[in-house]
């Protein structure tokens, strides 16, 4: 997971969030990209499934602000 841009309508620019970074399952050395909320996991019943996972967001929350309002009883 990363912090990243996705621009959620063409008339917006884009927006600071945090997403996923995906591989090509069928070529792991090509990235697909970053995802906003993850890539969707295709898999076969019954059959092993290994999903790597590394944290690459920055130490402080995104909201942080709001994180410290909600700590100080600011009420806005």
């Amino acid at each position: 997971m990363r912090q990243g841009s996705w621009r959620f309508h063409r008339d917006l620019g884009p927006a600071t969030v945090w997403g996923y970074w995906a591989k090509n399952p069928h070529d792991p050395r090509k990235a697909i990209g970053m995802g906003y909320l993850g890539p969707t996991l295709s898999v076969t019943k019954d059959r092993p499934t290994v999903v790597k996972y590394r944290n690459e967001l920055p130490t402080t929350h995104l909201f942080q602000f709001v994180i410290d309002a909600i700590r100080n009883g600011d009420p806005h």
